[in-house]
């Protein structure tokens, strides 16, 4: 050991000026690229690299015992010296994400048998000519424990697999069946086998995806994609849940981007049935995939595994509605629930009704896990639950900025069946009116905002509506329109 640190400190005296404890500059003896400044973070055993967000265009020299290199947010272009990382035996980490990155040397990361992370996170590689081949870019890795390889699309370009087809000479993943040691794995949506049919359909086929059952270690799986023609999108989310389904042992999944922006119908049903397989799932992100629920009321959704407590389902069109009805009915076990942005879908929304009330053929909901749920932007009018509807454990509520539809109404009920909240933001969502007793046994709230909206009708006792918040900390009331005795103030 102390061998290492005295080649270590020469290795840092004789090749490089240091400036302050954390920089350096590169010995003039580079006549390519005589100074650069990054920041270096030594500890007894490790050596870091920090190289972010300086704007390089170059990799620039480093000492050959560093540990962990950064190159993240810069202005990359190619990396054709398939030697730049040469002797960096000791190399655990390198991070080349969001970097304009349009080619790199196939052979660049041969000889790093120590390399346990590889991020290269919205690349242009996408551009590189058929060179790029993933099995040759990723032969000697074989400790990697994370590996993260995705693409950032411009929004002008309808990126279909088609085309990422022509781009690659083999399947991409033919030997990731090698890297036995993933834990984390990242990939772009267009990495997957694609075929056509004789009519010129893109079929998806995940054939390449099954072989991660055989990674006893992964644990987090993740598939971002781009904008894929309709109604492709599921049939995506679909297979790939279909694929990982024996995958026991992953405890995250994420499917993200695969269709935005295009409404998606989606059959509770039938594309998440794999799902209940994967026991030791804990959290579900769907974010931004454009999913609709397609007459929930009469095809619930299946439930998740029960080990599942986290969920984002950002960005898709998916109503409060069926949020309450659906997701809360079948999956009692969840924790957190997070559903921004539902209103950001592309199509004109026919709102799908039943002569009866939906909610009939549902039981009482208990829903004791549940802590934290999140739903902003909602493409309807907001839905507060019935008042069976019981969550002794919800803390944290966020209903803001839900201003598409008018009269909105807390119901009495609400506070009675949630009687532990403390964090509650109904701001900008339009509220037309407080029942007499909303916030009664909401003794624990500590944060209310009603801020921005059109409170009418409640005479002259509004504040008898607030009583009952003893714990009250933080109260919003700005720029909301009271009518009182017919009259319309506005507070600001």
């Amino acid at each position: 050991m102390l061998f290492y640190i005295l080649i270590l400190n020469l290795e840092l005296s004789v090749g490089f000026t240091v400036l302050s404890s954390d920089t350096f500059v590169e010995n003039s003896n580079n006549t390519e690229h005589f100074r650069t400044e990054c920041k270096v973070i030594k500890t007894e055993k490790e050596v870091f690299v920090d190289c972010s967000g300086r704007n390089l265009t170059y990799i620039p020299s480093f000492p050959k015992f560093t540990t962990s290199l950064d190159l993240s947010n810069n202005a990359i272009v190619e990396i054709l010296n398939s030697s730049v990382f040469n002797g960096m035996s000791l190399l655990q980490r390198i991070d080349l994400s969001d970097n304009p990155l349009e080619e790199i040397a196939v052979q660049i990361f041969s000889g790093l048998q120590n390399l346990t992370e590889l991020i290269i996170r919205n690349s242009m590689l996408h551009k590189q000519d058929r060179s790029l081949i993933m099995d040759d870019l990723i032969t000697d890795l074989g400790k990697l424990r994370y590996f993260s390889f995705t693409f950032k699309l411009p929004n002008s370009i309808s990126f279909t697999p088609v085309i990422c087809e022509l781009l690659y000479r083999t399947q991409p993943f033919g030997k990731i069946n090698k890297l036995h040691s993933v834990e984390k794995l990242e990939i772009d949506s267009a990495l997957l086998k694609f075929e056509t049919n004789a009519a010129s359909t893109v079929i998806f086929n995940t054939i390449s995806l099954h072989v991660i059952n055989g990674f006893s270690l992964l644990r987090e799986f993740s598939i971002y994609g781009a904008n894929l023609p309709h109604p492709l999108g599921v049939d995506m989310i679909y297979n790939v849940t279909k694929s990982v389904s024996r995958a026991y042992d992953l405890s995250s999944l994420t499917i993200n981007g695969i269709s935005n922006h295009i409404r998606q119908k989606f059959v509770c049903g039938y594309h998440f049935y794999d799902l209940t397989a994967l026991h030791s799932l804990t959290t579900l992100n769907l974010e931004a995939n454009s999913l609709f629920l397609q007459y929930p009321h009469v095809l619930p959704c299946d439930q998740f595994p029960f080990s599942l407590t986290y969920m984002n389902i950002d960005d898709n069109c998916i109503d409060s509605i069926n949020i309450n009805i659906n997701i809360l009915q079948n999956n009692k076990q969840l924790e957190i629930i997070s559903a921004k942005r539902q209103n950001n879908c592309a199509f004109v929304r026919i709102p799908v009704r039943v002569a009866h009330n939906p909610r009939n053929i549902y039981e009482e909901k208990r829903v004791y896990s549940l802590k934290v749920i999140v739903l902003t932007n909602s493409i309807d009018k907001l839905d507060f639950g019935e008042e069976n509807d019981f969550y002794p454990n919800l803390t944290y509520v966020d209903l803001s900025l839900n201003s598409n539809t008018m009269n909105n109404v807390i119901p009495g009920f609400f506070c009675s069946r949630r009687p532990h909240l403390r964090f509650l933001n109904i701001s900008y969502s339009r509220i037309s009116y407080i029942e007499k007793s909303s916030f009664s046994n909401c003794s624990h709230l500590e944060l209310l905002d009603l801020s921005t909206n059109s409170i009418g009708n409640v005479g002259c006792d509004l504040s008898d509506r607030f009583i009952p918040l003893i714990s009250l900390t933080d109260f919003s009331l700005k720029e909301i329109a009271l009518s009182v005795l017919n009259k319309t103030y506005s507070i600001q």
